[in-house]
């Protein structure tokens, strides 16, 4: 595959759906699933969609310059967006044996401020943050990986059996990505596909 482009004008500019005032809007979704689903009575499977919303506004409402204003910050953190550039978003994990509060919240806004407005945003910041201070669900199956622990003492919900080193890829949590369903409330919206689940009912 081609490298993605840095530069806006030659990236593809995605078409975003938002329900009308007088009719919803309908969007095509097609997929591949990377297991066998339907068909064999030995299968059994879900096909669940998740996706996130918010009010998006107007063109104004976004940041548009180089965020030097403390209103263009405060969008910085909070407006979903693709990025232009492929990188992920800063991000400084608690040090050693967990801080005061007065240590957090100085920790916190410093990373606020520094949200990159040209870089991915969905989850926020103090979503992942929250994940790498959650302590991992010990029921969940995790074959014969060694998740290991975070500078804070403990194996948290950063780390998955998919992901046991806690690879971070935006401010999305690991464990909440790679489980369903969660057992923390989220920014994830759920579409179950009835037709799987009347299909899994028949024993399809």
């Amino acid at each position: 595959f081609d490298k993605g482009f840095q530069n806006a004008n030659q990236q593809y500019s995605i078409q975003y759906y938002g329900s009308g005032k007088d009719a919803s809007s309908k969007l095509l979704v097609e997929w591949t699933n990377q297991h066998g689903c339907g068909g064999n009575p030995k299968l059994d499977c879900n096909i669940v969609m998740q996706y996130m919303c918010m009010n998006n506004g107007t063109d104004a409402d976004y940041p548009h310059n180089r965020g030097i204003k403390a209103a263009d910050v405060t969008k910085n953190k909070l407006y979903m967006r693709d990025g232009t550039g492929r990188n992920t978003q800063n991000y400084k994990e608690p040090g050693r044996g967990g801080e005061r509060n007065d240590v957090f919240l100085y920790r916190m806004k410093r990373l606020e401020n520094n949200v990159n407005r040209r870089r991915g945003l969905h989850e926020t910041l103090w979503w992942y943050d929250q994940c790498r201070y959650r302590e991992a669900n010990g029921g969940l199956f995790r074959a014969d990986q060694n998740l290991g622990s975070n500078k804070i003492g403990y194996t948290s919900a950063s780390r998955t059996r998919q992901n046991r080193r806690g690879t971070r890829r935006g401010f999305e949590c690991p464990e909440e990505r790679d489980y369903f369903p969660y057992w923390v409330p989220t920014y994830q919206t759920e579409n179950v596909d009835e037709e799987s689940q009347e299909q899994d009912s028949k024993g399809e």
